[in-house]
């Protein structure tokens, strides 16, 4: 027997590596990352993409959010940017209708999930000797997800 080979339907583009989304360097101070992605239905008929990921605490889609307006298509939320956190919470999508033969931005917008991360460096003492609170705060790491975007004509999912 013959091999057929399914013709793809959806293409996703995530940047300059195929398949793999770089976020940077992530670091737990409770503000997101936000990054665009592109969508292309490669057929000549519209698309219905169902937008999951193994981290859905930690992972979101929006089809638009008012912190990259003027801005690029990429951005680490921080105290050095000006951004406004209910731009990341609001309008969240688990699903996007693409139009036939054309491309969709999408949003993926990633916050890390609270942790107990222990710090590398000892808590600071305090003028008395004590230990003080630890600083857990801005720690960077690194993190894989899988995402997961299943394409369906319009109209024959369920």
């Amino acid at each position: 027997g013959e091999e057929v080979v399914e013709p793809q339907i959806l293409e996703v583009d995530s940047g300059p590596v195929p398949g793999k989304l770089d976020l940077g360097k992530i670091v737990d101070n409770g503000n997101h990352v936000l990054r665009v992605l592109k969508l292309s239905n490669k057929t000549n008929a519209p698309l219905e993409v169902h937008l999951g990921s193994d981290r859905p605490d930690e992972v979101a889609f929006q089809l638009s959010n008012e912190n990259l307006q003027g801005k690029n298509s990429q951005l680490a939320c921080g105290p050095d940017n000006d951004f406004n956190l209910l731009f990341n919470l609001i309008n969240l999508v688990s699903s996007v209708i693409v139009p036939a033969n054309e491309d969709l931005p999408i949003i993926l917008t990633y916050l890390p999930a609270v942790t107990t991360l222990t710090p590398a460096s000892p808590s600071p003492r305090t003028a008395n000797g004590a230990a003080g609170p630890p600083q857990s705060q801005g720690l960077s790491f690194g993190c894989k997800a899988k995402l997961k975007f299943t394409a369906y004509p319009v109209g024959s999912s369920s």
